[in-house]
């Protein structure tokens, strides 16, 4: 995840542990390494499931789910 941009998803190549700040040459973007990590981690989360946690629960677009065992009437 530190060699992937949050911003822009370029790739910036490996890091040393003792480089701490993740710098993109692709968008400029600057920020605290595991910071820019976490966002990756929660940029994959997103795409793997398609929506965010708010609209999971809001019960929006839920292909193949029987919205009536969710306590939800069509």
């Amino acid at each position: 995840t530190s060699q992937e941009c949050p911003n822009c998803g370029a790739i910036t190549g490996k890091k040393a542990l003792s480089e701490r700040v993740h710098r993109c040459d692709s968008c400029g973007n600057i920020e605290p390494r595991d910071t820019a990590s976490a966002k990756v981690i929660e940029n994959r989360g997103k795409n793997a499931v398609g929506l965010t946690v708010l609209e999971n629960a809001r019960g929006g677009d839920l292909t193949g789910i029987d919205r009536v065992k969710l306590g939800r009437s069509s």
